[in-house]
């Protein structure tokens, strides 16, 4: 009874072993056959998959190009960058001309490699100019920059100055723009060994979407670039207040008839409005007295009627 009971266990338990083996024979023969032949036919289940795992990896990529296996390690592809500081000033100037600032403003930036981004000039009543200019420099020449402004005004009312470190931002920047382009390279040498429709669909959407990454990248990049190669100075320019004598002849008298004058035609002015008032107010005011008239009347019998 017994070792009838334990063929019945061992009989089932010796099938379940032997197909478990053929399959890890079957994988293992199926991998090595890949590696060997660079065939991809297992497209999904493995060398899509592998790509699409490799986004969550910490430190070491790794994939088949030209038949051999490359390793593409994080830790060490970023290039070392020099450090990345993004400086801006600004300067509030009195000057003697803001016209002769503009333009002495203009020609040091162009001497500095550099160019004007904006400027204007206005004119008040009184003559004095008040003026604004915008311009990028090479960082390099950042604080030779300021002080050459600073030279052109007869007083600094106002100076500031920062600077922002993206070291840190632009190497990872540079980083993951690596890591995208090594992505993108891996399918596209994927894509080219497909062999399926949906293959072939599946591994163009995953380049869409990494290459929209490296442009993402790539723009952030640029700016950055642009923002440490130049620095951005803005100077605001005016005129100290001038006093000037008069340059007419004073004549008092002609002052005095023009105020008679501006005395008449406010007369003339009031009169007008008196007619006005008169002829088209009792126009309006007419109608409604009589109607407040009648109405009064009207109230005043119906009170006595009562009593």
């Amino acid at each position: 009874m017994h070792k009838h009971l334990l063929r019945w266990i061992l009989i089932p338990l010796g099938i379940i072993v032997a197909v478990i083996a053929l399959v890890i024979f079957t994988a293992i023969v199926v991998r090595l056959s890949l590696v060997a032949t660079g065939n991809v036919g297992s497209f999904q289940s493995e060398s899509f998959g592998m790509f699409a795992g490799a986004a969550s990896a910490p430190s070491t990529r790794s994939f088949v190009m030209n038949d051999s296996l490359v390793t593409y390690d994080e830790a060490t592809s970023a290039t070392d960058v020099s450090q990345k500081i993004i400086k801006t000033g600004s300067l509030t100037l009195i000057v003697d001309k803001v016209d002769e600032a503009i333009t002495q403003t203009t020609e040091l930036t162009s001497t500095l490699k550099g160019f004007v981004q904006s400027s204007y000039v206005n004119e008040s009543e009184n003559g004095t100019k008040t003026g604004s200019i915008n311009i990028r420099i090479p960082s390099a020449s950042f604080e030779a920059a300021i002080q050459s402004l600073k030279d052109l005004a007869t007083f600094v009312s106002e100076e500031s100055t920062t600077g922002t470190d993206v070291t840190e931002e632009y190497t990872d920047y540079m980083a993951r723009l690596t890591t995208a382009q090594a992505q993108e390279a891996a399918y596209l040498l994927i894509l080219n060994r497909a062999t399926t429709v949906e293959e072939i669909l599946k591994v163009q959407e995953a380049l869409g979407e990494i290459r929209s990454e490296i442009e993402v990248l790539q723009g952030r990049i640029n700016y950055l670039d642009d923002r440490t190669m130049y620095s951005t100075i803005s100077v605001s320019l005016s005129e100290e207040t001038l006093i000037t004598l008069p340059s007419k002849e004073f004549r008092p008298w002609t002052t005095v008839k023009q105020a008679a004058q501006a005395f008449v035609v406010l007369g003339q002015n009031l009169i007008n409005f008196g007619i006005w008032f008169v002829i088209v107010g009792g126009g309006l005011l007419f109608p409604i007295l009589v109607l407040m008239w009648i109405i009064w009347k009207l109230a005043r019998r119906h009170h006595h009627k009562k009593h």
